[in-house]
């Protein structure tokens, strides 16, 4: 609601709605099935078709897609009526927005919240949050400022609940041909995008003790990887070997390999990239086929 209806109603003792439920899952089901078939339908069919992968389970894309849009609030919840609602006090918050993160972090004598990296001066009430760049304020007020890899916000701090405008329009107005440098979380651990250019891509990887990529091949490009830190197991064609820090190998297109951790600690490595087309969907998997890679007599090997 508007602001001076929600100070009437916050003054009139209405509860808020917290957004914690607490039901058994076999209830929830019902109510969706009830509510909304359609979504549920979508959602067994991106279930039942869902393929296991490097220790993830992915749904079916085409299934999943059909699902619309809406929180459990707007499906379910306004239209049960196996819903009661009761008082809650425990020092919860939602902490949804950028002003909400900022009353609940620690605060300089000036009213700032910094996490991460900042250098203010003359500034009050801002909230600054870096993961990688080194940000400078100087004679500002109630800012929110949040910089990542690819991005910089900067909103007034009782604006930032509307920051989902802006992302609205990313997908239409991004410019340019920069990667984004943010970490894609998989499995095996996450890989960032280091720089981009005409026939290569540099790549930081990160593999996570006990990890694992699938055995694949790559049409279009072919692939360098040097170890930063950490041991390596690489499966190259119908061969296995290790490596260690600053120990590179060279895979050819169209050649069946898989990167493993070997040791005991984080795997980090450079990959470098180069060839006529270096799109994510470049890649055929061992999973992928009926009755595994026929080329270089390779076999997925077990476990």
């Amino acid at each position: 609601p508007a602001q001076p209806e929600l100070s009437r109603l916050i003054a009139e003792g209405w509860l808020w709605n917290s957004g914690i439920f607490v039901m058994r899952a076999g209830t929830l089901l019902e109510e969706m099935e009830r509510a909304d078939p359609d979504m549920v339908r979508n959602c067994r069919a991106a279930l039942d078709a869902a393929r296991k992968r490097e220790g993830g389970l992915y749904l079916q894309r085409s299934a999943y897609s059909r699902c619309r849009s809406i929180s459990l609030d707007h499906a379910v919840m306004e239209r049960t009526r196996k819903a009661v609602v009761v008082p809650f006090k425990a020092g919860w918050k939602d902490v949804g927005s950028w002003p909400a993160l900022w009353e609940i972090s620690s605060q300089d004598a000036q009213g700032n919240a910094v996490i991460g990296d900042a250098i203010l001066e003359e500034s009050r009430n801002c909230l600054i949050h870096s993961r990688d760049a080194l940000v400078g304020a100087l004679g500002v007020e109630d800012l929110v400022i949040a910089a990542t890899a690819d991005a910089i916000l900067v909103s007034r701090r009782d604006q930032g609940h509307r920051v989902g405008e802006l992302l609205s329009k990313l997908p239409r107005e991004r410019r340019g041909n920069q990667p984004p440098r943010v970490r894609i979380c998989r499995p095996w651990g996450w890989f960032e995008t280091l720089g981009l250019g005409p026939g290569f891509q540099v790549k930081r990887l990160h593999v996570k003790v006990g990890g694992r990529l699938s055995l694949q091949r790559h049409e279009h490009r072919s692939e360098h990887w040097v170890v930063l830190s950490g041991a390596a197991r690489v499966t190259r064609g119908s061969h296995t070997r290790k490596l260690g820090e600053k120990e590179s190998i060279l895979i050819a297109a169209g050649e069946w390999h898989r990167l493993e951790n070997a040791g005991s600690e984080p795997l980090e490595l450079i990959e470098i990239q180069t060839g006529s087309y270096l799109g994510e969907d470049d890649i055929r998997r061992c999973d992928d086929l009926p009755s595994g890679p026929q080329a270089g007599g390779v076999q997925e090997p077990e476990g």
